[in-house]
């Protein structure tokens, strides 16, 4: 439900609020971790290889966040 209500709002915002919507990362990036860190435990049959675009995000992310603030900021 949750990722079709954001596709959903995206997609009728401008894409200056879409791109905005992406900031709620800025304020995540230890959730983030502390979930990946948690996966392993509670779902053991996914390979190691599963969660590589999951990690990956958690760099991302912060450039992605770079990109999204400058657009807020210079809307």
């Amino acid at each position: 439900f949750a990722v079709d209500a954001y596709v959903n709002f995206a997609r009728r915002a401008s894409w200056r609020e879409a791109a905005s919507s992406s900031l709620t990362e800025l304020f995540a990036p230890q959730i983030h971790q502390s979930r990946l860190d948690s996966w392993p435990q509670h779902y053991p049959w996914i390979d190691d290889k599963g969660y590589e675009y999951f990690r990956s995000r958690l760099s991302q992310a912060r450039r992605d966040v770079e990109h999204g603030l400058t657009i807020t900021l210079d809307s």
